[in-house]
């Protein structure tokens, strides 16, 4: 191993050094010799049989470089201090075992006291804690009562260093007596600060960090014969005193009950921001230790680390701490013991802090308590706060090389426990022998607790960043805050989506879920919203809560006093607009999951959508070809209803229709249980599925037995804050299955099965429950919301009744399908509507949204639930009737013509109530774009076909009292206004509906040969209409005339002038609108050939002595009517 040479050189220097006669100097350069040229192994040897020997040199060497120094600080005497402190760390490094037998006890206690003075500069204080720590640890358990004294003092702030000092300058003989005879001298600063040394700005933090940075590195430094099992004991043993004498003070509120195996999940509440002080400072410090050397990331391909795991100031404390590290310069390169790092070095150092860490109850418990302190701390110190965050996603992500071992899932035959640590039925373990931890460590089945536990003590203690008052007049602070909030809301979102969880972690993400709503979000929103936590996570928080309770319910039971809670909290935040907005969009995609499980439709794809566009296709076909016809229909209705999501109300009645095999449901949510056919269920599993964007399949990280709703997986909340980043949403073809379900038992989780996912029991439920969310909605103080609540309620009921007309349709149109089982809830709300018409006029928008659902659901709901027609009545009698334009508007608009073709029953009493409201439409020439003065004519068109005779009806007087009157002359009131409206109505449509209106009524007057005496009016009233301006109307009219020669000899006979009127009047309006030329458009052809055509029908229909009979009177005195057809038909 070595040349006959250096052995003789090693033999010859440990005889120097054995004399003591030779000089100081000599003895130092020979036991450089020997440690140049030997091993450590041998080193270790030549140490322990000199050991008496080398200390002295150790000893003189000391007390020379302190006595130079006190005299004169020169370089040459810092370089024998350089020396001293050199020869100090190997005599630690080599000789442990004689150091732990108390060996040199009091000399070493002075020596190091000396290094350790306050008044020493700051690079030496550092070393020296850093050998009083190696001399520590290999103390150990021996150590006596004063050296623990001088643990605690090593950083300043903690403890007075005061007390350990006068315990090392007591007397050396142990003398008891009053005079002491013997006494050592006062302990004196070896190495004062130079002149242009700058102390550190915060000491206790500076010298803390040295603590626990050289607690980590020292411990491999000492050469024990047994070093594994040494290691572990030395780390350990440090830890505990660390624990036992600074812990308490860097973390006052340091709890002890905290337990990764016993979780105390009581919820966290709000809190004051503490004052800031050093310790603080310290605590950031302890933080960032401990995850520092716990937390490894996974690497990234190109070697990186998957997210961040060092701060900037970690990584500036430990390059300082190395440019501290050795202390003697030109002695670097020649010292062969483990003065310098290497990279084994400090993957042995890591390793061995993480495998003590890990190791046992209590230091896990430790770990995660300290964890829970960065939650606590205020936010100008956010990095701590963020560190940790990150370490939990990590975690929770699994994105880290090896799962700590507290992570596993405890083994079925662990031992019990009774309390943490304690093993029943055996005494409580301590270290009996030098590999007790590394045992432990190698079983982890001590202190495995498993991911449950994980998750819900990180649930629990991360919810303290929510919870913290910070001030509003910084908004640094606030930035800070929000950031972290996002990034814990960013993890709560990924367990949602991507982690299986129990029972009780998913009660308690409910119940951290709650305490934060409610308590970061007040009652009442404040005016600069954009200046608070709430204002500014208010979206996010509503949408995590509710798809969260959502997504619970698909996957375990949730109980009714959790539902409860949920109903509280949500109802006493109904003043936040965030609130209705996700309630509104999460009841669209519940309506959605409810058209797909329960009526078996897709909204994206009904089957009436495919029909009328395979109508649009043909008819742009044939539009295409140069026969296309130029007739065309005036359009107004189209519905336009996407709805996301929906409640359960007040009313509980309107579910399903009742057929043999349809969905039996208790009055109870809870208990609806749902009974399908085989062959219902065979049809559900094979429907065609949605590829609308909220639907897109997302990847599944759950287990095999069930299939997960999918979801992207966020983004870290680290690399990004945004919420965007961690997609939270519900999927509507999502049914997780368990394949190991009871024989005939087909039911959700929320109905007591064990089938998780979507179901439609579990959708029907969940449906109503959500409806019913906010609870009262009339409650609600804000108008504005009030009325954003029933502005949603329409589209929802437009979507409900779309379900409806859709039922019952096969895709291809070609067949009929048997009658829907189950009919859409339409009348569920409607006591909320009638709740709503009855509150002051601040909500005059809700109440006009709720009028429009009563009129409209009325209209297309099924017979069977038509209870509430008296109460219907009565408000619409007060809108017909009333001083308020708006609900005379809204009821007219919405209650349309097929109310009364509905005939229901009583209807009959709003007769006049409804020809008062049209008359006072039509009368009013204010907002004619607004008012309905469509729907007005088209009810006053559709009265006549009530009987002639209406002298027995009773009908509701049109005043605010109710008092009911016979009406005998409706069909006069009702002719009338359609006269009327014939002549003077604005709005194009109006007018046309009451041109047609006027023809049915002559021409049922005639066929029935009633005459009534205004059929001469409405005669006159459609030729008149042939000279308007408009061609479409002009066309209307002639082809209402064009039916009407159906009777034209009794026209003639009972009418003779107005029959030479319509032959006159046709030739008018032919002459004047029907250019037939080569510059004729089109509307002019078809206007022109429509009165050529009734022209021609009139002139076949009557006698030639009545059309070459000359008249007498007017202008046309002295001409027949065939003279004026063919001067027309010339000129045309």
């Amino acid at each position: 191993m070595f040349s006959k040479r250096n052995l003789v050189d090693v033999k010859k220097s440990t005889s120097k050094i054995q004399d003591p006669k030779k000089d100081l100097a000599t003895r130092i350069k020979h036991l450089k010799i020997i440690l140049d040229n030997v091993d450590i192994a041998e080193a270790k040897g030549l140490f322990e049989a000199n050991f008496s020997h080398v200390y002295n040199i150790l000893y003189d060497s000391f007390i020379q470089a302190e006595g130079n120094l006190r005299q004169r600080v020169h370089k040459a005497h810092k370089e024998e201090l350089e020396c001293t402190l050199w020869i100090l760390e190997q005599v630690l490094c080599l000789l442990p075992e004689l150091i732990h037998k108390r060996w040199q006890l009091h000399s070493l206690g002075r020596i190091l006291s000396k290094l350790l003075h306050p008044g020493n500069s700051v690079k030496l204080r550092r070393q020296a804690i850093r050998y009083f720590l190696m001399w520590y640890q290999a103390l150990n358990d021996n150590a006596p009562d004063y050296v623990h004294n001088m643990f605690q003092t090593l950083v300043p702030g903690f403890n007075s260093p005061s007390s350990a000092l006068m315990q090392i300058s007591g007397s050396v003989f142990h003398d008891t007596s009053a005079q002491n005879p013997v006494t050592a001298s006062e302990l004196l600063p070896v190495l004062p600060p130079s002149g242009g040394e700058k102390a550190p700005e915060h000491q206790s933090k500076f010298y803390l960090e040295a603590l626990l940075e050289h607690m980590v590195h020292t411990v491999i430094k000492l050469e024990w014969h047994d070093k594994a099992a040494h290691h572990h004991r030395c780390f350990h043993f440090l830890l505990e005193k660390f624990k036992s004498y600074y812990l308490m003070k860097i973390c006052p509120s340091f709890s002890h009950d905290t337990s990764l195996y016993t979780p105390n999940l009581e919820l966290p509440v709000l809190r004051k921001p503490e004052a800031e002080s050093e310790f603080i400072l310290c605590r950031v410090a302890l933080i960032m230790w401990v995850a520092n050397h716990l937390h490894q990331p996974k690497k990234n391909a190109d070697g990186g680390p998957a997210s961040i795991t060092h701060s900037a100031s970690a990584g500036a404390a430990t390059h300082e701490e190395e440019g501290h590290e050795s202390a003697h310069a030109s002695l670097e390169s020649t010292i062969s013991i483990q003065t310098n790092k290497t990279a084994s070095d400090e993957e042995l150092a890591n390793q061995i802090v993480r495998e003590v860490l890990c190791s046992s109850r209590d230091n896990v418990n430790f770990i995660h308590e300290i964890y829970r302190q960065a939650f606590l701390i205020n936010f100008s110190h956010v990095v701590a706060i963020r560190k940790i965050i990150a370490v939990y996603k990590d975690l929770i992500q699994l994105n880290v090389p090896e799962v700590p071992s507290y992570m596993l899932e405890p083994a079925e035959d662990a031992p019990r426990f009774v309390d943490d640590g304690i093993i029943e039925g055996m005494r409580p373990p301590r270290l009996r022998n030098d590999s007790y931890l590394g045992a432990i460590h190698r079983e982890n089945l001590l202190v495995r607790a498993g991911m449950q536990n994980i998750l819900q003590l990180f649930m629990t203690h991360a919810a303290n960043v929510f919870l913290l008052e910070v001030n509003p007049h910084i908004p640094k602070m606030l930035e800070e805050q929000t950031d972290a909030c996002k990034r814990v809301l960013n993890i709560y979102r990924y367990m949602v989506m991507n982690t299986r969880m129990d029972s009780s972690t998913w009660e308690q993400l409910l119940l951290v879920l709650l305490q934060i709503t409610s308590l970061v979000l007040g009652e009442n929103p404040p005016k600069k919203k954009m200046n608070t936590l709430g204002g500014k996570l208010a979206p996010a928080i509503f949408q995590t809560l509710i798809v969260t309770w959502i997504k619970a319910n698909l996957n375990v039971m949730i109980s009714r006093e959790l539902w409860d809670r949920f109903l509280l909290v949500l109802t006493s935040l109904t003043s936040w607009e965030e609130l209705i907005k996700e309630w509104a969009k999460t009841m669209e995609t519940l309506t959605r999951v409810l058209a797909r499980h329960v009526y078996n439709l897709d909204l994206t794809d009904l089957p009436l959508d495919r029909l009328m566009e395979q109508k649009s296709k043909r008819g742009r076909r044939s539009a295409n070809r140069p026969e296309s016809t130029t007739q065309c229909n005036i359009n107004d209705h189209s519905h336009i209803s996407v709805c996301r999501q929906d409640s359960s109300l007040p009313d509980g009645n309107v579910l399903r229709k009742k057929v043999k095999h349809g969905l039996t449901r208790s009055h109870s949510e809870t208990s609806l249980n749902v009974k399908r056919r085989s062959s219902q269920r065979q049809r559900h599993t094979k429907h065609r599925r949605s590829l609308s964007l909220d639907n897109i399949p997302q990847p599944d990280t759950e287990s095999t037995d069930r299939t997960r709703s999918p979801s992207p997986a966020p983004s870290s909340g680290l690399e990004s804050n945004s919420i965007k980043d961690s997609p939270i949403q519900l999927d509507v073809l999502s049914t997780e299955n368990s394949n190991s379900e009871p024989a005939g038992e087909h039911r959700g989780v929320v109905c007591g099965g064990s089938i998780r996912g979507w179901l439609p029991d579990v959708a029907v439920i969940l449906w109503r429950r959500m409806l019913g969310a906010l609870g009262d909605v009339n409650t609600i103080a804000d108008p504005k919301l009030h009325a954003q609540v029933f502005e949603y309620l329409v589209k929802l009921s437009d979507t409900l009744i779309k379900i409806k007309q859709n039922q019952g349709i096969s895709a291809d149109n070609q067949s009929t399908p048997p009658a829907p089982e189950l009919i859409p809830p339409l009348t569920l709300i409607l006591p909320w509507c009638f709740g709503a018409l009855m509150l002051p006029d601040d909500y005059e928008a809700g109440k006009l949204n709720a009028l429009r659902l009563l009129c409209t659901i009325t209209v297309n709901c099924d017979h069977k639930r038509r209870n509430y027609l008296p109460q219907f009545y009565r408000f619409l009698h007060m809108s017909l009737v009333g001083n308020s334009k708006p609900f005379l508007n809204t009821t007219l608009k919405f209650l349309g013509p097929r109310f009364l073709s509905l005939q229901l029953p009583g209807f009959s009493l709003l007769l006049l109530d409804l020809i008062h409201a049209c008359n006072t439409v039509l009368n009013s020439m204010e907002n004619l774009e607004g008012a309905p003065r469509t729907e007005a004519i088209s009810i006053i068109a559709n009265l006549l076909s009530l009987p002639g005779d209406l002298s027995s009806i009773s009908v509701l007087q049109p005043e605010d009292n109710i008092h009911v009157r016979p009406c005998p002359d409706v069909k006069e009131h009702v002719v009338s206004i359609l006269l009327r409206a014939g002549r003077r109505e604005p709005k194009g449509k109006a007018r046309c509906i009451a041109l047609s209106a006027l023809g049915m009524f002559v021409y049922k007057e005639l066929t029935n040969q009633t005459f009534h005496p205004k059929v001469a009016d409405a005669i006159n009233v459609l030729l008149l209409a042939l000279k308007f301006n408009n061609k479409i109307i002009a066309q209307l009219a002639s082809n209402i005339l064009f039916l009407l020669c159906d009777h034209a000899s009794l026209l003639w006979t009972q009418y003779p002038r107005l029959g030479n009127a319509v032959i006159r009047t046709l030739c008018a309006a032919l002459f004047r609108h029907a250019p037939l030329g080569s510059t004729a458009g089109e509307s002019d052809k078809a206007l022109g050939t429509a009165l050529l055509l009734c022209l021609g029908e009139w002139c076949m229909r009557l006698e030639p002595r009545r059309l070459l009979e000359v008249s007498e009177y007017g202008e046309e005195r002295g001409t027949c009517l065939l003279l004026q057809v063919f001067t027309v038909c010339r000129k045309s």
